[in-house]
């Protein structure tokens, strides 16, 4: 068995080990298993004569030239730009190198290898939180335990969430092909594993975007029939690329038309609702964003940005990023990686609709439909999840978040491929 496969597995399996860092080496322990593995990767290519670039084309790598240029960019209109290229090496630099990993891999192992990856680290992550909770051993945030709230290895009980929701996503249909093997085992073992941990996390945002991906994946089977129609398929697509838009709209309509943001006795918000404490929070990084239009904040410039100059006096904590997806990215990368997130999820989202488009009999066939589609749906709903959780919180600007992206992108280029070659399961 090639040692770089095993490496990649041991890579995504391990993914919340960023928390990690080295004593005297400014890095992950993540980061580190990135590197090297990219590192045995060359080398095996080398001595194998085994490389070839045709292998890595697909319909993101221009965007990715774009994010890494505009990534550079934006650390030079950061507040911190130490800081700025910690997060581009961390966030953008890795997680690309992790993408073409996962098509190297995709295409050579199958997309079972990188699925049982993802199972691995969901079971891993779920195993902590449950133990955590019985026992009240592996704390790594006593202030949330208190609270009767799972975190695995992270500080947050919603890091957790944003994390296995995703996995949950992705390989919840394959449980609906009902078939009797190993695979499957572990899969079903996998799903309740992770639902416990879910629950345990108490998370609101967690509970409402799973429920919608399930609600979804039972809307698809009983109007598949209508996959197939060009029309209904484009309206999906951008309808799921602009949810994000259509919240961020339905937010400023609500924010004039009623006092979302109103005063507190003693000037500062002391509640416990966390949704209020977002709206401040958005409200701030509106104003932010209105001010810095093109560029925002920088890499990394949104926390020092915001608490000297866009922070409400109801709540004055200096938060890291604004708790939403989009804001975090416009704030982050500016209107030009705001930009190129969208056509990212557009042709996600519209990759994966035109496979279901090319199979028309095998959707029609009840039987069928599961056993060949259960990864582009799986993909779907991962990425639902994502734009749903990254309505109330940030599911990428994390070592483990942005590696998770990138792999459900690279599984999303490869998705013919593997179709051609039987290597959906």
């Amino acid at each position: 068995m090639k040692v770089s496969k095993i490496l990649f597995f041991t890579t995504i399996s391990l993914l919340p080990l960023y928390v990690f860092r080295g004593a005297v080496i400014p890095t992950t322990f993540l980061e580190i298993l990135i590197i090297f593995t990219t590192f045995i990767w060359l080398v095996e290519r080398f001595f194998n004569r085994d490389f070839n670039l045709s292998d890595f084309k697909n319909q993101f790598n221009f965007l990715i030239l774009l994010l890494f240029i505009v990534s550079l960019v934006e650390v030079l209109f950061s507040l911190d730009i130490k800081g700025g290229l910690g997060i581009l090496r961390a966030y953008f630099l890795e997680p690309f190198l992790v993408f073409y990993l996962t098509i190297w891999f995709a295409k050579r192992e199958g997309a079972k290898f990188l699925v049982y990856a993802f199972l691995t680290c969901a079971i891993i992550v779920s195993l902590v939180s449950v133990v955590q909770i019985t026992t009240g051993n592996l704390d790594f945030a006593p202030h949330e335990l208190a609270l009767g709230r799972a975190t695995s290895f992270f500080n947050s009980a919603n890091a957790v969430g944003l994390l296995i929701g995703p996995i949950f996503a992705l390989i919840f249909p394959f449980l609906l092909q009902f078939k009797k093997d190993f695979f499957h085992f572990s899969l079903s073992f996998a799903l309740v594993i992770t639902f416990i941990a879910v629950l345990l996390t108490k998370s609101r945002g967690t509970f409402i975007s799973l429920l919608s991906v399930l609600i979804l994946y039972f809307l698809i089977f009983l109007f598949r029939k209508f996959l197939t129609k060009k029309k209904i398929l484009s309206v999906l697509t951008l309808f799921f690329v602009f949810i994000p838009i259509i919240s961020i709209f339905i937010f400023y309509t609500l924010l004039f038309k009623f006092d979302l943001t109103p005063p507190v006795e003693n000037a500062v918000y002391k509640g416990s609702d966390t949704l209020q404490i977002r709206f401040y929070l958005w409200e701030g990084t509106s104003r932010l964003i209105f001010d810095h239009p093109l560029f925002g904040a920088g890499l990394n410039g949104f926390k020092n940005l915001y608490s000297e100059n866009y922070i409400l006096p109801q709540y004055t904590e200096p938060l890291q990023y604004p708790h939403n997806f989009w804001l975090t990215i416009y704030s982050e990368l500016g209107i030009f990686g705001f930009f190129i997130f969208l056509v990212i999820y557009y042709i996600c989202f519209k990759s994966i609709f035109n496979f279901l488009a090319e199979n028309e009999a095998k959707i029609s066939n009840e039987k069928e439909f599961f056993n060949f589609f259960a990864l582009p749906l799986g993909l779907l709903g991962a990425l639902v999840y994502i734009q749903i959780h990254g309505l109330v919180d940030v599911p990428y600007f994390k070592n483990d978040l942005a590696c998770q992206f990138w792999i459900l992108v690279g599984l999303i280029s490869t998705l013919r491929f593997n179709e051609n070659r039987k290597l959906f399961l």
